[in-house]
């Protein structure tokens, strides 16, 4: 009976790996016929998938600047999203018209290769800050250890986002990526879009309920879904956006 049960599991796990790859295909077709004939994204390579963002990520943040146009933006953890949003604030520029980009980022050399590879615009700020462990008790009392960034709060508060993307630092076990919870939420704007990578993760969905919790205590409505393939990102909007949780 335990080897029946094993080999089930083993077959179920199989399954939902082959699901996955499966909607992140689908997902791949779909952003390449969403983009074809952009207006500011046609020439722009990506590489999505294993440490990256995935292709219903990059679809889900190219909808959200394509038709909302945000104009303040703090991104967390450089990389295959800053692309597609350093494309689109050099969009902006061209029209001249306003945005501001702020991307935090620990990792110098990587910051460094980035630049060489992928030109910002003046109106990105590429913002270094060392990486911290921090010690906090879970829910049960025990101790856990959770990566941040070094005087984050001191550097982004007193400021309004319209898109907060997440994705980064790197993840923890029980809480992960919680960096933005000491901001909110005074840190959003009246309309605002929060992306957070990697949700189908321990860490990151008890995140993700800390969000929400902040949200409902604030009395601010809310609309909430997931974009999923192999990864999943969830998206919280307010309530006005609330369509861009059904795209």
């Amino acid at each position: 009976m335990d080897y029946i049960n094993n080999e089930y599991k083993k077959l179920e796990a199989l399954m939902k790996s082959h699901v996955a790859v499966s909607r992140e295909i689908l997902w791949a077709n779909i952003f390449h016929d969403t983009i074809r004939g952009s207006r500011w994204l046609c020439e722009q390579p990506f590489s999505p998938g294993r440490a990256a963002i995935g292709y219903p990520t990059l679809y889900a943040l190219y909808r959200i600047l394509d038709e909302y146009q945000p104009k303040n933006i703090l991104e967390m953890g450089l990389g295959q999203s800053t692309k597609m949003i350093g494309s689109y604030i050099k969009w902006k520029d061209s029209k001249n018209e306003a945005c501001h980009h702020y991307i935090v980022e620990h990792d110098r050399s990587w910051i460094e290769f980035f630049k060489n590879m992928f030109q910002l615009s003046c109106s990105t700020e590429v913002v270094h800050l060392d990486l911290k462990r921090v010690e906090l008790d879970d829910i049960e009392g025990k101790p856990t250890e959770v990566n941040m960034y070094s005087g984050f709060r001191e550097r982004f508060q007193n400021q309004k986002y319209d898109l907060v993307f997440i994705d980064g630092p790197f993840g923890s076990p029980v809480y992960s990526r919680i960096d933005i919870i000491d901001l909110l939420p005074e840190c959003l704007a009246d309309s605002f879009i929060i992306m957070l990578d990697d949700s189908e993760r321990p860490g990151e969905q008890n995140t993700l309920k800390m969000i929400l919790n902040l949200l409902e205590e604030s009395g601010i409505e809310y609309a909430f879904n997931y974009y999923g393939g192999e990864k999943a990102s969830a998206i919280i909007t307010s309530q006005d956006l609330h369509f861009l949780c059904t795209m």
